[in-house]
């Protein structure tokens, strides 16, 4: 199906389809595309095809800046693009147009397990959004863009801050111990919440002002203040981050901001393979990142799996 689908998008983009192939392309999206699961209804072909051929340029993306790192693109299939990042795009278009006072900018969560895929999804997403709105290619460089991407793991703790805080654990022995919360790195009490509710409050009521924001740095390992500045030409904010979702110690309170929510599903053991091979490459040994992971990302799996039920709606990571 896929590949006869690719071919279908690529003759109708082209004006070489034939209109049992267009009713066919129309028909499949209702019926196994994200229209239904949106609530949106598939808009006329005309405006389908200008959309499509805005988003053309995903197709052959190599990698892009997203949330202040380089994320890298696999090549993205004509199915794909038709079936979940064409509805995507115009449900987030409708919705900044029609379904928030007027001037504010967007702000759609992308929330999900560790290594469900993410930063990945919200870096596509961004740049197709900038494509359906006429930026050549959504490129970080792109004059054009409208769409910029926030990373929840920008609001970590310092290093500085985890190595000199501590919590209460037990020992092997069984008796009380001090650790130092670096080494639970990624939970929920390793964030600064407080600090990213207030920048979610400056982007939702500041839609005129440029605001300057951290980004993670992936080589060191730790937060870099103002390295991201949302611009009053951004009236789209994805916002990706774990915990969006989460129902208690105050993170209950993030989706007041958020105008619109995605869960990214994927199952544990692709979350485990994923981010064991991420420890890996950042010169963990096995050990370490196996005991990382039983100490820290398998308890947010858990935490975090009712929170697609608060998503507006959820998505197979496809873009991994």
């Amino acid at each position: 199906m896929s590949n006869m689908l690719d071919e279908w998008f690529a003759s109708w983009v082209l004006g070489t389809a034939n209109d049992g192939q267009k009713q066919s392309l129309v028909e499949i999206s209702r019926s196994k595309g994200l229209w239904g699961q949106l609530g949106v209804e598939v808009p006329p072909l005309a405006d389908l095809l200008q959309l499509s051929q805005r988003l053309l340029p995903l197709q052959s993306l190599g990698q892009v800046v997203a949330a202040g790192i380089v994320v890298r693109l696999r090549p993205l299939r004509a199915a794909e693009l038709w079936l979940t990042l064409v509805p995507l795009c115009w449900t987030l278009l409708r919705l900044l147009q029609e379904s928030r006072p007027a001037g504010r900018r967007l702000l759609v969560g992308v929330s999900g397990a560790p290594g469900a895929g993410k930063s990945v999804f919200s870096a596509s997403l961004a740049v197709a959004v900038n494509c359906a709105f006429g930026a050549s290619s959504g490129a970080a460089s792109d004059g054009g863009r409208r769409c910029i991407v926030l990373g929840m793991d920008a609001y970590h703790r310092p290093n500085d801050w985890l190595e000199t805080h501590f919590t209460e654990c037990t020992a092997a022995d069984g008796s009380p111990a001090q650790v130092a919360m670096k080494a639970f790195k990624g939970a929920p009490d390793t964030f600064d919440l407080a600090a990213f509710i207030a920048d979610l409050g400056r982007l939702q009521s500041q839609p005129d002002t440029t605001i300057t924001l951290p980004v993670y740095d992936r080589t060191l390992h730790d937060p870099v203040q103002n390295a991201l500045s949302v611009e009053p030409n951004h009236q789209i904010v994805i916002v990706e981050g774990m915990f969006l979702l989460h129902d208690a110690g105050g993170f209950e309170t993030i989706k007041n901001y958020l105008d619109y929510n995605m869960f990214i599903e994927t199952s544990e053991e692709d979350c485990h393979k994923h981010l064991v091979e991420r420890k890996l490459r950042t010169g963990r040994s096995l050990a370490e990142a196996e005991a990382h992971y039983l100490r820290v990302d398998k308890p947010n799996l858990l935490r975090l799996a009712a929170g697609k039920q608060r998503a507006h709606v959820t998505l197979a990571n496809m873009f991994g």
